[in-house]
């Protein structure tokens, strides 16, 4: 399951929702920005192939690219929103964007704090202890 073949799906389910014109270009806008990511970094943009790894790396690469903070928590929520939306709409549980939408939700946080656990649920405590 390609990550972008759903977006558009995303975009009619949040203007049904009644959000508005510059909340649905912005969303759209961060996938770009998402895509322009995964392209760069030769990262398929499968579904399965986006871990909290690749959330991490993305992390540094808009730190490389000077965005600010708010920008960078809005990119996220974005991702974090479309996830949400896969979950509702086809069952899929992804934990680790989930987890990082929160982290990112912490004014002081920074990439070093964002770990590997072998776990949905040590992920989950992790994050937790960092809220």
């Amino acid at each position: 399951m390609n990550f972008f073949d759903y977006f558009p799906e995303f975009l009619d389910y949040i203007n049904a929702k009644g959000h508005s014109v510059e909340t649905i270009r912005g969303y759209n806008y961060d996938a770009r920005a998402f895509k322009k990511y995964l392209k760069e970094s030769g990262i398929p943009s499968t579904l399965s192939s986006i871990d909290h790894k690749i959330i991490r790396r993305f992390i540094i690469w808009m730190k490389k690219q000077n965005y600010s903070s708010a920008t960078m928590k809005r990119k996220l929520d974005t991702l974090g929103s479309f996830y949400n939306y896969l979950e509702k709409e086809d069952g899929l549980l992804l934990y680790v964007i989930v987890s990082v939408k929160k982290l990112l939700g912490h004014k002081n946080l920074c990439t070093t704090q964002i770990q590997t656990h072998s776990s949905p649920e040590k992920l989950s405590s992790a994050v937790e202890a960092l809220l």
